[in-house]
């Protein structure tokens, strides 16, 4: 009867998250990086570094089982991977908890409180927890790395638990070090930061040298096995498919896309403002609203029973742990608004659950120590507690999880590409529209006339050279020099809107600077020769009230915002007082988002309204009380109302916060941008 429970939860850990993901998965494409894997996937193209070869392999395959929408099967596809991690947790937690059992009761004693049965209910609680947390649903519910990293990453840990109680454990590390292997091949730094914790769990003295030598022989060659799948981007480069982000078809590119040495640079570069104690703190307080200060209590008890019964466990998965929050915030500054972070923590979430669990029941044993007597119904408090958790977390987090009406990415790229004339131009200046429309255009073949452009192509040789490749009648300027990089953007773009004879269109951004000449289409802008009529104030404002209603899902409100405020500067360069319309309708809808409000602060204060820029901030700052930009827009708002005593109070928090200060407006660094 304990195995057919076992079994039952086993599949219930499996099924009633997969039903759930699949539920609640997008539609169609998501947003930014959402939208380029699908693309990816469906064209077998090489997304920006590290290329992620293995998930565009295994996303091919499930985009033959949807192949009139491939965005909907690679969602489809993170939920099953992610479902799968769910599974696995499972097992981890149930064979944790066996041990730790054993060990708490001793063998002959350990069914006095938890047979079998509240072990397996325990485990299934926790998994519960597990895959309804915010950091691991959101990465299932659309296409990411991360569900398939997770499978990879939670089969290594449970092999490397197991090395110490089976008969053949070279065999298992083995097979741990080839998984691991290929988990570097979805997200490389993810794989880097988990092997220290891996070593301590899993490393195992074999019976003499030789064996040793052997073992790591092995190890290290099955782990460079794995890694061939990385020659599918030079393979592939080769033939030019649709989207060849870095074109690694050399070794020096090659090594380039792979290591991410661009982004690297930029990470080193702003480790000290990542790893500060402001972004730790803004993490802290996600952590501790996401979960609660009694959980991480009951994880702190669990790590130090799982140091006290079962030392090489507890040790690997504190150091686990510590990596995964150093490399989280290392990564880039914190932000709950930020999906790739939140992927960062889905594996570190699930060995804060695992520790949890552990630490309910070390409290229940000591509960039973001084009260024997209640021991029929202490047995099964924590099963019950487990499980009713678990269904709490689904009730908590569907909200913000539920993508699936989050059709935005696909209207808007749609419609933009289906209102173009014949072999127009767009040049997008972000992620958000970009991936769409790249998606629209490769994986569902819309529009293969238009060329689709990104900004960069005005700084960027390599870009450029692919551009003329495939539109060699575009003309383009040299590459300028000695500008930055802003104005670069701004002066190429200009050129080529006066070079080329295609009709050209553009998203509103900052490589418009300040001119005049263009007119809205729909959700673009068009150049045109002669600036702006005076009906165009109207058509905007008409066109935003009637495009952008309803309320969005929570992960599509901060773009819509940002779209409908580059609507509202639109209007300010072209001189209209109307603009502080759409600022106000883009607060309403994304009002909880700190962002926002920095962002309608900076508007008001360009146009020097520096009372309601003042509001901005301060509310901004309610939301992050520890961004310390904030803190200086803040200042000088207060300044120019004469306000200089509350200035310099709000200067000195900045000075604080942010040591290195600030550049004068309009001259913000790369570190202030992001």
């Amino acid at each position: 009867m304990n195995n057919r429970l076992e079994r039952f939860c086993l599949l219930a850990s499996f099924v009633l998250p997969l039903g759930v993901y699949f539920y609640t998965a997008a539609p169609g494409p998501f947003w930014e990086d959402s939208a380029t894997f699908s693309m990816a996937a469906a064209t077998l193209s090489i997304p920006h570094s590290p290329g992620f070869p293995l998930w565009v392999l295994v996303g091919k395959l499930f985009t033959w089982l949807v192949p009139h929408n491939p965005a909907r099967a690679t969602n489809l596809m993170c939920g099953f991977f992610g479902a799968g991690a769910v599974a696995l947790f499972y097992l981890y937690a149930h064979k944790t908890l066996a041990r730790l059992n054993g060990s708490f009761f001793g063998e002959e004693n350990q069914g006095r409180i938890y047979s079998a049965p509240t072990i397996a209910l325990t485990a299934l609680g926790a998994a519960l927890v597990f895959a309804f947390s915010q950091t691991v649903w959101l990465q299932a519910v659309r296409a990411e790395v991360y569900s398939l990293q997770l499978v990879l990453t939670l089969s290594a840990l449970f092999i490397a638990l197991s090395l110490d109680v089976t008969e053949r454990p070279t065999r298992y590390f083995l097979l741990a070090a080839f998984l691991w292997g290929l988990s570097a091949t979805v997200h490389p730094l993810l794989s880097v930061s988990v092997l220290p914790g891996f070593l301590i769990m899993g490393c195992f003295k074999s019976a003499n040298w030789r064996k040793e030598i052997s073992k790591w022989g092995w190890a290290i060659g099955l782990i460079m096995l794995a890694a061939t799948v990385y020659l599918f981007l030079p393979v592939r480069s080769a033939q030019d498919p649709y989207l060849n982000w870095n074109q690694p078809d050399n070794w020096e590119r090659f090594w380039a896309a792979v290591t991410r040495s661009g982004s690297w640079q930029a990470s080193v570069a702003s480790t000290s403002s990542n790893l500060s104690y402001p972004n730790m703190m803004r993490l802290t307080i996600f952590m501790l609203l996401e979960y609660s200060l009694a959980f991480w209590g009951l994880v702190v008890l669990g790590i130090l029973a799982l140091a006290h019964y079962l030392p090489r466990v507890g040790l690997g998965i504190f150091v686990l742990l510590l990596s995964n929050f150093l490399v989280t915030l290392w990564a880039a500054e914190f932000s709950p608004w930020n999906l790739d972070i939140l992927g960062y923590l889905s594996f570190g979430a699930g060995l804060a659950v695992l520790s949890a669990a552990v630490g309910l029941l070390r409290a229940f044993v000591w509960l039973y120590g001084r009260l024997p007597r209640l021991s029929p119904k202490v047995r099964w408090a924590v099963p019950i507690l487990t499980l009713i958790f678990g269904l709490f977390w689904v009730e908590k987090n569907w909200a913000g999880a539920d993508l699936r009406e989050s059709r935005w990415p696909q209207k808007i790229a749609g419609e933009s590409l289906a209102s173009l004339p014949p072999n127009a131009v767009v040049i997008y200046s972000s992620d958000r529209l970009l991936t769409s429309a790249l998606y629209q255009q490769g994986a569902l073949g819309q529009r293969p006339d238009v060329a689709i452009l990104l900004t960069n192509v005005f700084i960027d040789s390599l870009l450029r050279g692919r551009v003329r490749r495939h539109y060699p009648d575009l003309v383009f300027d040299s590459l300028p020099t000695g500008r930055s990089q802003k104005a670069q953007i701004r002066k190429g773009f200009s050129n080529f809107c006066q070079r080329n004879k295609r009709p050209i269109f553009s998203q509103l951004g900052f490589h418009m600077g300040n001119s005049r000449y263009f007119w809205p289409a729909g959700y673009l802008l068009q150049y045109r020769p002669e600036p702006a009529g005076p009906g165009v104030p109207k058509e905007v404002i008409d066109f935003v009230r009637k495009t952008f209603t309803g309320r969005p899902d929570v992960l599509s409100r901060e773009s819509l915002v940002l779209e409908i405020y580059n609507w509202g500067a639109y209007l300010s360069i072209i001189g209209s007082p109307a603009n502080e319309i759409l600022l106000k309708l883009a607060a309403e809808y994304d009002g909880e988002n700190p962002r926002t409000w920095v962002t309608l602060g900076k508007a008001y204060l360009f146009s020097r309204q520096f009372p309601l820029a003042e509001t901005c901030f301060k509310l901004a700052l309610s939301y992050d009380p520890y961004w310390g930009e904030a803190y200086f827009f803040l200042a000088t708002a207060l300044q120019q109302q004469g306000k200089f005593d509350e200035a310099k109070e709000a200067r000195a928090e900045g000075n604080w916060l942010v040591p290195d200060k600030l550049k004068p407006m309009g001259q913000e660094d790369e570190k202030t941008r992001r």
